[in-house]
């Protein structure tokens, strides 16, 4: 019947699902004598040892973001010694030809690019004109991918260590005469340059030439301002180099030189649209090499000049008398290169000199005060014959009453003087009172992993209430790469890395893991707060950005952990 059919449907069924274990057990077993009998020390191939990605250089931050991290912390320090170095030369760092409106960075436009790319190797740049030179370059202090060079390099040789490491992750763009260390640079590595350093002509020589016919990427987010003042400064030149020229002098002539440390003038950092547009547009220009470049590559992008920026290091006047150049921030730099037929990429230095300050003395100059005339002294008069006094008790009681009386007066202004002084100071106290709370629950909560995360928390809202635009709920290096180019400051870029280390990592971070991290929040925002005007600074105190934000974050936080809670019971009762 239908139920001996089922019986023998189900037979029927286990007998294949047994038949089926069974060949799955004899391909195991096969498998497993087949492993015991192959060598151990026989190579493990895999797809990825063999294909290596594509390198690309947008993947790290543009060099020219921490120009003013090293002027300011490195200014003294030996970064990287280069020996054989002809004066005049320049050691370059990086080139950098795409403005997004934010930064100054390498296009991504392929072939010809500064984002072009290729392992070392030998006989590079075979077309290069000039003089070849041998250059021996010893790192110190110096650290990161980018990889100190001049001219254009024919060869690279790593020496140390780490030589293998280094040319293995070695990386030259002809196109522009940069390289990268993907690994990174750091003491102790060294390597030698077979490069041959370009000719400059004069102004003499290119007084014929044209601006090369060179495809440069588009430029986002250009001042509009930048082109009218642009075509005013070339508009009596006549020719490419005079037009070149026009605009480095417009800047270095029309302009104060200050890095904004301690004891300068104010001087904000980056080299984003809204700081240059304050560059061009304040009474009085002031900035540094990371501003002036930016300003003229831009300028002479806007009528129709083939520019880019590079930032590296040079000598200046005192050149190298000893062969050996050791570079420093003090003398780190950035300048404009603009090509021209023939000739080449020619630098241009667009930066006022160093001893050119914002000060009193030579942008406002003091109204002459008149001399003071001495006035004769008043005349002698005779004294005047006064009525005796005549003492009575009235008399002393009106004194009291009329002496008391601008004395309660004086007490009633003061006392309402003080209390609206005390109701103007009263933002200032809740609103500080608050942030200091805020800063003291996180610096004091249970977990080290906390404390970190609180210790970035802190960064973040103190960026946010000095007007940063920094998005909730994004990701710690999102924030850290909103803030770093607000800032100019690439520490925060690690700090983020650090934090995130820090709080998802296996273990649990120290008690000197927490102080270190604090203490470089602290300096951190220091930093930005020192960027910033005492009018901005005064703002950012009174500002309750960051206690919204906060607010807004904790309350997502909530909803993803009850979502979870929701999730993990669902899930629950699925399996139930």
């Amino acid at each position: 019947g239908d139920g001996e059919e089922g019986r023998i449907r189900r037979g029927g069924s286990s007998r294949r699902l047994l038949a089926g274990a069974g060949v799955v057990a004899v391909a195991g077993l096969v498998g497993i004598a087949a492993g015991a009998a192959v060598p151990a020390t026989s190579p493990r191939y895999v797809l990825r040892d063999v294909v290596i990605p594509p390198f690309d250089i947008r993947e790290y931050a543009s060099p020219l973001q921490g120009y003013r991290g090293y002027v300011r912390d490195d200014a003294q320090a030996p970064l990287f010694r280069v020996t054989g170095l002809p004066d005049g030369a320049r050691v370059r760092l990086a080139t950098m030809d795409a403005y997004s409106g934010t930064v100054y960075n390498v296009s991504d436009d392929g072939a010809g690019s500064s984002s072009a790319f290729t392992p070392v190797r030998g006989a590079m740049s075979p077309g290069a004109q000039g003089t070849p030179v041998t250059l021996r370059v010893e790192i110190d202090e110096f650290s990161g991918v980018w990889m100190p060079d001049a001219g254009a390099v024919a060869s690279v040789e790593f020496d140390g260590e780490r030589a293998d490491d280094l040319r293995r992750a070695a990386h030259y763009n002809e196109a522009t005469g940069t390289g990268v260390v993907t690994v990174g640079l750091q003491q102790g590595d060294a390597y030698t340059l077979e490069t041959v350093l370009p000719t400059q002509p004069s102004d003499e020589r290119l007084a014929d030439a044209a601006f090369a016919p060179v495809k440069m990427p588009e430029q986002d987010g250009v001042p509009q301002e930048l082109a009218d003042i642009a075509a005013k400064a070339v508009a009596e030149a006549t020719t490419p180099i005079e037009q070149a020229r026009a605009l480095e002098s417009a800047l270095a002539d029309g302009g104060f030189f200050s890095h904004g440390l301690e004891g300068e003038a104010l001087s904000r950092a980056g080299h984003g649209a809204a700081r240059i547009s304050a560059l061009v547009g304040s009474d009085q220009m002031v900035g540094d090499d990371e501003q002036y470049a930016v300003a003229m590559a831009l300028m002479a992008g806007q009528v129709g000049m083939p520019a880019r920026v590079v930032m590296g290091f040079h000598p200046g006047e005192e050149g190298t008398p000893d062969g050996v150049f050791t570079a420093t921030g003090d003398n780190l730099h950035a300048w404009v290169e603009i090509a021209f037929e023939g000739a080449g990429w020619i630098p241009f230095d667009p930066t006022p000199p160093e001893d050119k300050l914002p000060n009193d003395q030579t942008t406002k100059p003091r109204a002459d005060p008149k001399p003071q005339v001495l006035q004769p002294p008043p005349p002698e008069q005779d004294p005047v014959d006064l009525p005796p006094t005549v003492s009575d008790d009235r008399e002393s009681e009106d004194e009291k009453s009329t002496e008391s009386g601008p004395l309660l007066a004086i007490l009633a202004m003061g006392g309402g003087g003080l209390g609206v002084l005390a109701l103007l100071a009263a933002p200032f106290v809740v609103i500080g009172a608050i942030k200091a709370a805020r800063r003291r629950r996180r610096r004091a909560a249970g977990r080290g992993a906390d404390r970190i995360s609180g210790g970035w928390d802190e960064l973040i809202d103190r960026a946010t209430d000095l007007g940063t635009p920094v998005r909730p709920g994004a990701t710690r290096l999102e924030d850290a790469s909103v803030v770093d180019a607000e800032f100019a400051e690439p520490r925060v870029l690690t700090l983020a890395h650090r934090a995130d280390a820090e709080v998802f990592g296996p273990a649990e971070p120290t008690e000197a893991d927490v102080d270190e991290f604090w203490r470089q929040v602290d300096e951190i925002v220091a930093g930005m707060s020192t960027a910033r005007s005492l009018w901005r600074r005064t703002r950012a105190r009174l500002s309750l950005r960051s206690l919204r934000d906060t607010a807004r974050g904790a309350s997502a936080r909530r909803r993803g952990r009850t979502d979870a809670a929701r999730a993990d019971a669902s899930a629950g009762t699925e399996h139930a």
